[in-house]
């Protein structure tokens, strides 16, 4: 059946009501309005004119929730969920024996390597005792994933070779934490949910080995460990059951329109930051 035209009366209150949601939108963004959208964050709103056919009945409008949206520049400020940690090594002026951190979308951050080499005074013994080889002083966490190169607990000798190796772990995880995270935590963030209680990220271990080079009689420095691992692994992954609660108690059992496909685009970022995760921990064995 063909809906008439708003009389000149309701035609007045959408009117009204679109210059009300008009100011609201300055300061929030309204998931209840949206009617699409992508991993940018860019949204529609819907608009009526109010002499259309499509205008709704004014008296069918209702109010939904206008939950603030953070911006994607705040995603960006979530770095750590748990701040990096330094275990030392067992021997004095080697370096560190283990770092660790989870980050967030804002893990990364881009910077020059920052590794302060006075700061391991076992160096300069190693390359005396090695003269054929060059050494340098590496982050066990990277600096750019927020590993410091000022703490000796973090730091470790490695040969250039090894420094270099280390590249095929860190490169995908500053890569994944870019893009995936970042972008599945942007669809949460347009579901109007919460993200800064999410707690969805990546934990890293970095670990030094406990044999050092004296164990091996071509390398008599003791300061060298023989290598390291590097381990990644997702933490706090949204479970689907506990998003479609969330979802139910902010706008009740109908869903925006756009939910479901801001849970489609969710899930498969979820499945490729699993994969991802996998394939860096293939590079994270590394020999001096």
């Amino acid at each position: 059946m063909k809906r008439t035209r708003p009389t000149s009366l309701e035609a007045e209150f959408l009117r009204a009501v679109k210059r009300q949601r008009a100011e609201d939108d300055e300061n929030y963004s309204s998931p209840s309005q949206s009617v699409d959208s992508d991993d940018s964050g860019d949204s529609q709103s819907q608009s009526y004119d109010s002499e259309s056919e499509d205008a709704p009945d004014p008296t069918l409008i209702v109010a939904g929730p206008r939950i603030q949206i953070a911006a994607v520049g705040g995603i960006a400020n979530i770095r750590y969920l748990v701040d990096p940690a330094y275990t030392p090594a067992a021997r004095p002026g080697a370096g560190g024996a283990q770092s660790t951190v989870v980050l967030g979308p804002g893990g990364y951050v881009s910077m020059n390597s920052d590794a302060d080499r006075t700061a391991i005074p076992a160096i300069l013994a190693a390359e005396t005792d090695h003269p054929g080889h060059t050494f340098k002083a590496g982050h066990l966490l990277n600096a750019e994933l927020g590993g410091s190169g000022s703490d000796p607990d973090n730091l470790i000798i490695l040969t250039t070779a090894a420094n270099n190796a280390q590249r095929a772990f860190d490169d995908p995880i500053k890569a994944s934490i870019q893009t995936t995270l970042t972008h599945a935590y942007t669809a949460m963030n347009n579901m109007g949910l919460d993200v800064t209680t999410i707690g969805y990220g990546i934990s890293l271990t970095i670990t030094a080995n406990a044999s050092y080079w004296s164990n091996n009689p071509a390398h008599g420095g003791y300061a060298v460990p023989d290598g390291f691992t590097c381990t990644a692994a997702v933490v706090g992954e949204p479970v689907p059951a506990h998003l479609e609660a969330a979802l139910t108690g902010l706008y009740g059992p109908t869903r925006v329109a756009n939910h479901a496909n801001l849970k489609a685009t969710l899930n498969r970022h979820i499945a490729n930051l699993q994969n991802e995760v996998a394939a860096a921990n293939l590079g994270g064995t590394i020999v001096q």
